[in-house]
């Protein structure tokens, strides 16, 4: 399957799967990906180990889960069903509606981009 436009800018992809290195070994997968993706950020409770915030504060990350939908720049590697549940954990938890798009498509796992809703939709 072919990618999806990139545009020239750099990409960064926080992973949205079961803690595995299988998951980041997929990731891979995508066709052009590991010549476009510079970092790997995990959701969930490693966000709070002192690496991972040193990590991210390097990249200029202070909450990972409003960047997902504040910047461009970060994607989420998925299945495409894991994502409803981290939009509906979005809307629970922080009031943010947000829907996806995909950015590169593999054939395990994609490349999508939380897009934020405006409030009348």
């Amino acid at each position: 399957m072919a990618p999806a436009s990139l545009g020239q800018g750099r990409l960064r992809a926080a992973l949205v799967t079961p803690f595995s290195l299988a998951a980041f070994a997929l990731a891979l997968l995508i066709p052009g990906a590991s010549r476009r993706v510079r970092s790997f950020f995990w959701l969930g409770w490693p966000t709070r180990l002192p690496i991972s915030q040193l990590w991210l504060e390097r990249h200029g990350i202070r909450d990972l889960y409003a960047a997902l939908y504040e910047r461009d720049d970060l994607l989420i590697l998925a299945r495409p069903e894991y994502l409803p549940f981290l939009e509906r954990d979005l809307q629970e938890h922080r009031g943010i509606t947000v829907g996806h798009e995909r950015v590169m498509e593999g054939e395990t796992v994609s490349a999508f981009r939380l897009v934020r809703r405006s409030a009348s939709r």
